[in-house]
């Protein structure tokens, strides 16, 4: 084929891109980005600043009701419908904040879980402690009554022996009281 015509391929080399590439939004390419530190990050200018301006933000928005406590499971859900806050916002975007909700409601869960679980080991501890104490009273009473019924009655055989031994003893003195007088 002649050249300038279609189809023909000229100079070497890959193809180049006719777009430059863009400057802001999510890093899709497998390429480095000088990241800014979290501190640096807060520090930026912005409308909300501190947690005062970020709870007025949130209710302007609509996106929770003034005075309401922020759980893990509200904040969870506020990420959830700042995904649907504009149809025009990138899908990586709504991709990465619905990745952190639900990794989010995940922690939640495994904190209610966890408060579930804590609780419940308290409370049958305690039920399991106080059954095994009436349980052990139970089974060891009928021994010590017994074994009060045994301490008596040696009690009673050794009175029985000392008096034995005593009126034993007081005979045996008199004979020989007398054994000696002869």
């Amino acid at each position: 084929m002649p050249p300038g015509k279609p189809g023909t391929i000229t100079g070497t080399g890959p193809p180049k891109a006719n777009t430059p590439p863009p400057t802001g939004g999510p890093n899709t390419r497998r390429t480095i980005r000088t990241q800014s530190t979290t501190e640096e990050i807060i520090a930026m200018p912005n409308n909300v600043m501190d947690t005062d301006s970020a709870e007025k933000f949130l209710s302007s928005k609509l996106l929770c009701q003034e005075g309401q406590p922020y759980s893990l499971t509200h904040l969870v859900s506020i990420l959830f419908h700042i995904t649907q806050m504009s149809a025009t916002t990138p899908i990586p975007i709504i991709s990465a904040i619905r990745a952190v909700a639900f990794i989010l409601k995940k922690h939640a869960v495994c904190d209610i879980a966890e408060a579930a679980s804590k609780q419940l080991a308290d409370t049958l501890s305690d039920a399991i402690t106080n059954k095994l104490v009436d349980h052990a009273i139970a089974a060891l009473a009928p021994q010590i009554a017994g074994l009060h019924s045994a301490l008596e009655a040696l009690a009673e055989t050794a009175k029985k022996a000392e008096d034995t031994l005593t009126s034993s003893l007081d005979k045996a003195e008199r004979i020989h009281r007398l054994a000696r007088d002869e």
